[in-house]
């Protein structure tokens, strides 16, 4: 266990002085103050059967994750993060008629990372330690199972709303994002009285791209934008030997350039192996940081959107 604390130290001083060569030009490390806080997200998301599997799944999940950066580094915001998760599911073997069921908590955190690339673009890197319990049961054979493990998790995002700082309102923000899981001090057992070889594999990865497809302004002044979207991920699950491909359409709302609402709505995870599909019928994120942030600039008299100044910059540029 200390090695891997060790490991994570490093992680988190591998983030905080990225890119140092930027501070030979500050002299100095910035603290943020109150625009620390990068993320402060609540999410909720329901799935249900797809593909017309053997096993009929459902099930749901909610989650927080916050990312506080409070240290600027020339042109890198340096923190951490923190993140819990739980989730049920049930699933229904028509072959056999039986159901299992299954619930689960994940709680953890680690050093977290963005370089920003130009004000509309940007680079962000998440490193930490997970601690995950499972349980599994299965009433008509009286078997239940208990697991629990530590994991590393890396995620990195690349980000740009270039295109709506210019104004424009088709495809005005798009992303790439990769996640990786990897559990390690696992420990299983089981009303048979098994050991760790029959844990179930919990390492998981996926790539993917999200992406804005038209900016709607709307309400007194245009400051309400909604905004559909689309996002698909490709990945693999190593406890279903099989790699998943996952996407959809959804919707994103915001207020004074703050995001506040990201939904999305019958979205499919198809499993190559015929292993797990399932149908995500609303996936929701609440971000309660951005909600703040539009309540303060909706007080502010002088407020002038990205849409204004985009049309100022468009217009002095003509003249």
């Amino acid at each position: 266990m200390k090695k891997t604390l060790y490991i994570v130290a490093l992680g988190l001083l591998a983030v905080s002085t990225a890119y140092a060569g930027d501070t030979e030009k500050t002299g100095k490390i910035k603290f943020r103050g109150l625009k620390s806080v990068d993320a402060f997200n609540i999410s909720y998301a329901k799935f249900s059967p797809f593909n017309n599997e053997d096993k009929e799944r459902h099930g749901h999940s909610i989650g927080l994750k916050t990312r506080i950066r409070p240290a600027r580094i020339g042109k890198v915001d340096a923190g951490g993060y923190f993140s819990y998760s739980r989730g049920k599911g049930h699933t229904y073997k028509k072959s056999k008629d039986r159901w299992s069921h299954y619930k689960y908590n994940i709680i953890g955190g680690g050093a977290s990372g963005v370089y920003n690339y130009t004000a509309n673009t940007e680079v962000s890197l998440d490193l930490g330690l997970l601690h995950q319990k499972t349980e599994y049961w299965v009433p008509d054979k009286n078997f239940a199972s208990h697991q629990k493990e530590n994991q590393w998790e890396v995620g990195s995002e690349f980000l740009t709303e270039q295109r709506r700082a210019d104004g424009k309102l088709w495809f005005p923000q798009w992303s790439v994002n990769m996640h990786y899981v990897h559990p390690f001090d696992v420990s299983y057992s089981d009303t048979k009285g098994r050991g760790n070889d029959y844990a179930y594999d919990n390492r998981r990865i996926s790539a993917g791209i999200a992406f804005d497809i038209y900016d709607w302004y709307v309400g007194d002044g245009g400051h309400w934008r909604i905004t559909p979207t689309g996002n698909l991920n490709l990945g693999y699950i190593w406890g279903k030997s099989s790699g998943f491909l996952q996407g959809g359409l959804g919707t994103k709302l915001a207020w004074y350039d703050q995001e506040m609402i990201d939904v999305k709505f019958f979205n499919p995870r198809w499993m190559f192996e015929g292993n797990g599909s399932r149908l995500y019928d609303f996936m929701g994120t609440a971000k309660l940081d951005n909600i703040v942030r539009a309540i303060w600039a909706a007080q502010t008299k002088t407020y002038i959107s990205k849409r204004e100044r985009a049309a100022m910059i468009a217009q002095a540029s003509a003249e």
